[in-house]
């Protein structure tokens, strides 16, 4: 038998044994854990990470999805990733909408007046919200959803107050 049989039968047998197969997982883990930690220090210790602003977190940014995203609906003045970034810092990343803080997970870009009904990707059209207000707000202006938003609260506070259930 070759030396390399003999590995290959040692990682079977680890393996089909869930003890030590279990403890194999958490020792990958674990090295795996180690080596982050030890890139993160490296990395603290770069002067491209000391960088402060923008150029500092653009290479992983949610702004740079969103130009893509919203340049790829609309073709003509295309909206670049730092301008989005002016803008977020514009608006200090509260929502226009709702007044939520705006996070990596949550962020969209709205447009005013809507591409349908001859908006344009003009910075002075754009907008940042949370996802969720942005898909509620569909293809409405911000008049439009405003009037909307009022309805339905016209029409729960009046269900309530007369005493029945608005479900």
């Amino acid at each position: 038998m070759t030396e390399k049989e003999k590995k290959r039968q040692y990682r079977v047998r680890r393996r089909n044994d869930p003890v030590r197969h279990a403890k194999d997982l958490e020792k990958r883990k674990e090295k795996r854990r180690l080596k982050r930690l030890a890139v993160l220090e490296k990395r603290k210790k770069s002067p491209y990470w000391q960088r402060q602003g923008y150029d500092r977190y653009y290479r992983h940014s949610p702004f740079k999805r969103l130009a893509r995203q919203s340049n790829g609906r609309c073709k003509r003045n295309k909206i670049t990733a730092f301008e989005l970034w002016c803008l977020a810092k514009k608006q200090k990343l509260i929502c226009a909408l709702t007044g939520e803080k705006l996070t990596y997970t949550n962020l969209s870009v709205d447009h005013k007046i809507p591409i349908s009904k001859g908006g344009t990707n003009n910075l002075s059209n754009l907008q940042l919200v949370t996802f969720h207000a942005n898909t509620a707000k569909n293809s409405m202006t911000n008049e439009e959803f405003y009037l909307f938003c009022q309805r339905v609260i016209n029409r729960l506070t009046h269900t309530t107050a007369g005493g029945t259930n608005p479900a």
